[in-house]
């Protein structure tokens, strides 16, 4: 229809055209406003500021993603603060997945379990979100990169109680009571040096006080981390207890 009216550049506007739901219909209607000159200037004209209206809006959403990387990165390490913060559990979870959302969107469904009373806890920080990007990094992985993924925060008294569960593959029953031991991985060679959970462990139990334990069976394994409102607040409750 556009070649048939002189216009030149039919090949570079027919797409532009499309998405703003031109058609030869509607290419007939306009035809009758304008004279056979001044038509494939305007068609050109439309397109192309549609072009450049879309690059404005891509341009506008990439840097709105950048900002909100550069943020998360900020609050994930806790530059220039003090060691132990005021923290809240569910900013970090969030953070975390903003660090890692290049492996979730390649197929992770991700569904939030968060309690609108959970109190901000003493904590330090920056190493705590390192925990929370080694248990959910892992869960991804044991889903191959598609499933879904499970994060619950709640308060237990005074404790809080976050939760990372995926619908994975599982860890292997005789296997369970290794997987915080210092470089033992199920990972193949250079997936892993199997210090991530250990590290873990040692940044919840030593430097918080608080508690970790996972249950897993083939298509559901729950990491649980405990921790004390107040650092040094007593003894993690067991496993399953409120």
């Amino acid at each position: 229809w556009l070649h048939d009216r002189g216009a030149e550049e039919a090949l570079e506007v027919v797409p532009e055209l499309t998405r703003l739901g031109y058609d030869p219909p509607r290419l007939e209607a306009l035809a009758h406003v304008f004279t056979p000159a001044q038509l494939p200037v305007v068609l050109s004209w439309l397109g192309n500021k549609h072009a450049v209206h879309s690059l404005i809006g891509e341009i506008s959403l990439g840097t709105e993603r950048i900002l909100e990387i550069v943020s998360a990165l900020k609050s994930y390490t806790y530059l220039d603060r003090a060691p132990v913060q005021s923290v809240d559990v569910r900013k970090g979870l969030e953070d975390t997945l903003i660090i890692l959302r290049n492996k979730l969107k390649k197929g992770v469904r991700v569904i939030r379990e968060f309690d609108d009373d959970v109190p901000l806890i003493e904590a330090y920080a920056s190493e705590l979100n390192q925990v929370w990007t080694n248990l959910i990094d892992n869960a991804i992985d044991a889903m191959d990169g598609h499933g879904t993924l499970i994060l619950r925060a709640r308060r237990e008294n005074g404790w809080v109680l976050v939760e990372v569960e995926d619908d994975g593959h599982g860890i292997p029953a005789e296997t369970q009571s290794k997987i915080y031991d210092p470089f033992f991985t199920t990972k193949g060679p250079g997936d892993g040096m199997g210090l991530g959970l250990n590290i873990s462990r040692n940044i919840i139990v030593q430097k918080h006080h608080g508690d970790v334990s996972v249950s897993s069976v083939p298509g559901r394994t729950r990491f649980s981390v405990r921790l004390p409102v107040q650092r040094g607040a007593g003894e993690a409750p067991a496993a399953g207890d409120d």
